[in-house]
């Protein structure tokens, strides 16, 4: 049976979740389909509406609060995150989700460093003050109370601009454009992943030794998406996931 799913959040002409999704699907031998809404609120009204027929979500930007929220249960990481941006359709109500932390951890999975500065106060942030919370992370963002709070919560130490900038990997979470802004003109050692994805490389990041687009995290997460939309979680892998994925990253390629 066909399954309808979609991304939602505002803005959102510019996502490639559709084309990375369709492409799984297409890998996997499904008829799903998936599509994208402009929704900037009223997430509660647009699933039981304009949604009503749909089987799962992906949720970006600025609706991640309201997804948890909306959540019936919510997953270990959407919970520690206070953020859900995957949600499934269940008998039992809507199960929420947060895979940013898994695609986090999956896309430097292959790296090495010894401590981690995050940019940025939102729920993008969480998630990677979650991820890799096993190892010394600084934390900076332009509002200093957010990032106190967040300092605090997730046992992290709060810092100036300067600091967190000479991290081995620097985490972006800020809107595309700030982080040029920031950098002007320094030349900083660590690798900044940053996750914006469009119009890379972008000024922010060629200020760094090395760099990783979002898109690293967009595929990623959307890998673990993809085992939810299959199995209801995402630790159980898809039939040939590899190729799978394989086929994802093509259909990025394709858009660019």
């Amino acid at each position: 049976m066909s399954k309808k799913f979609a991304v939602l959040g505002s803005p959102i002409s510019h996502s490639l979740s559709p084309q990375i999704h369709n492409a799984a699907f297409a890998a996997l031998g499904l008829h799903h389909s998936y599509d994208r809404f402009d929704l900037a609120q009223g997430l509660n009204r647009f699933v039981s509406t304009d949604g009503a027929s749909f089987a799962g979500f992906s949720v970006t930007m600025p609706l991640k609060d309201e997804a948890l929220a909306l959540s019936d249960t919510a997953d270990e990481l959407a919970q520690a995150t206070k953020s859900v941006n995957t949600l499934l359709r269940s008998d039992a109500g809507w199960l929420g989700f947060n895979t940013d932390v898994l695609g986090f951890r999956a896309a430097t999975a292959e790296m090495s460093f010894e401590s981690v500065s995050v940019l940025g106060t939102g729920a993008t942030a969480r998630s990677a003050l979650v991820a890799f919370s096993g190892m010394p992370v600084k934390i900076w963002g332009r509002d200093g109370a957010k990032a106190a709070a967040l300092a605090e919560q997730f046992h992290a130490e709060q810092t100036e601009l300067d600091s967190a900038l000479e991290g081995n990997l620097v985490v972006s979470t800020l809107p595309k454009g700030a982080l040029g802004e920031l950098v002007g003109q320094r030349e900083l050692p660590g690798c900044l992943f940053d996750v914006v994805y469009a119009d890379w490389p972008t000024a922010g990041s060629e200020a760094f030794a090395s760099s990783i687009s979002g898109l690293e995290l967009l595929l990623h997460q959307a890998l673990y998406q993809q085992r939810i939309f299959a199995f209801g979680e995402p630790h159980s892998a898809l039939d040939n996931e590899a190729t799978v994925f394989a086929a994802m990253r093509t259909a990025v390629e394709m858009a660019e």
